[in-house]
């Protein structure tokens, strides 16, 4: 099928990689390619952000991921600065390497000769790369466009269970997280994660139907009572 996806790139820890392989029980593609990318590993400097080193990886997962770009550094490719503070404070240092990772995963997945790519990484990761307010397990489709040449890649969203709109708190407050920019989402990610008053507020400003009157759909959306 022209729409199924050629190429399933992955942050090489577990959780994600098990998500992977979840994603491809059942294919028919016996070559199906899973691709671990260090770029899109998790950003903080907590144990469950954390990576393992590739012989460990590839006794645990053998030949079902290629590991091929962990081969440079297979003992330390998870290390990397923290975006934070231990004031939880954004970390100038730690920002601009995380930024540094984001434009350079952002090429290197322009110049793929694949054109529809999984990709599966995490919130945090995904706040900085997408500026997307994702929430856990939801998938928004996005077009990566290639721009003339000296001039980056940009993303865009393609498709979403609803509208992607600039995300706001109840007090009127852009949402931010761990210093990413201003980040945007849909009304059930506003909803589940910050609340009725601020989807509210998100709604009004997007000019979206109330959720309180019309609940919005999303893969964790609150059910109604």
């Amino acid at each position: 099928s022209p729409e199924r996806a050629q190429l399933i790139v992955v942050s090489p820890l577990r959780r994600t990689l098990q998500t992977a392989l979840g994603l491809c029980r059942g294919t028919p593609d016996s070559d199906f390619k899973l691709l671990a990318h260090p770029d899109i590993q998790e950003c903080m400097q907590v144990p469950s952000d954390t990576g393992r080193p590739l012989q460990d990886l590839q006794q645990e997962f053998g030949s079902d991921i290629d590991f091929s770009m962990l081969e440079q550094s297979p003992d330390t490719w998870f290390e990397k600065p923290s975006p934070m503070t231990k004031d939880d404070l954004p970390d100038p240092d730690g920002q601009a390497a995380l930024a540094a990772r984001c434009s350079r995963f952002t090429e290197w997945l322009a110049a793929r000769p694949e054109d529809r790519i999984i990709v599966v990484a995490h919130h945090t990761l995904f706040s900085h790369l997408l500026s997307i307010d994702f929430l856990n397990c939801e998938v928004i489709e996005m077009a990566l466009h290639v721009q003339p040449r000296g001039k980056k890649a940009a993303w865009k969203v393609a498709k979403a269970t609803g509208d992607v709109v600039p995300l706001y708190l109840a007090d009127g407050k852009e949402v931010s997280f761990c210093g990413s920019p201003a980040l945007s989402g849909t009304l059930a990610a506003c909803l589940t994660k910050h609340g009725m008053d601020a989807a509210q507020l998100t709604a009004k400003r997007a000019a979206l139907p109330d959720p309180a009157v019309t609940p919005p759909v999303g893969p964790a959306a609150p059910a109604s009572t």
